[in-house]
């Protein structure tokens, strides 16, 4: 399968995106995320820290998940896993993030009480809120049959 993957990169002065385009005919390009990792790290950074370009890098991302979706199947899989990664990085910079990584330096000094421990806490959020999606998925599904 011909494919053309589009990368783009910010230059090391972070005041540009380029596009890189290659052409192949492996199905693998398919297989290839939208952005590395750490590319994508420095996009938030970029925006996060009021960068002057910061909308500009925004609106490139944007129109790279865009050209992705209208890729097709592949491209909207691409679509979703970019997302997805941009989630989790962007939760580095939250405020849960913030406390939950408070709490864990002091569970780890030993300053937490028995059952505030942070995988506890986390554990039992979890299963609280999948109790609640799995009811209301079922409440759904019961109202789409009457």
């Amino acid at each position: 399968m011909y494919g053309t993957i589009v990368i783009w990169f910010l230059s090391t002065s972070l005041k540009e995106l380029v596009v890189v385009s290659a052409t192949d005919d492996s199905a693998d390009d398919e297989r290839m995320p939208l952005f590395e990792r750490e590319q994508l790290a420095a996009y938030l950074e970029s925006i996060l820290n009021g960068e002057p370009d910061a909308a500009d890098v925004l609106a490139r991302i944007f129109n790279t998940l865009r050209q992705a979706m209208d890729g097709g199947l592949a491209g909207i899989r691409q679509t979703r896993e970019a997302l997805l990664m941009a989630v989790e990085l962007a939760y580095l910079h939250s405020g849960a993030h913030v406390s939950a990584l408070r709490l864990y330096r002091l569970s780890l000094a030993g300053h937490v009480l028995p059952g505030d421990e942070p995988d506890a806490l986390h554990k039992a959020a979890i299963e609280r809120s999948a109790r609640s999606v799995r009811a209301a998925r079922t409440s759904c599904r019961a109202r789409g049959r009457t």
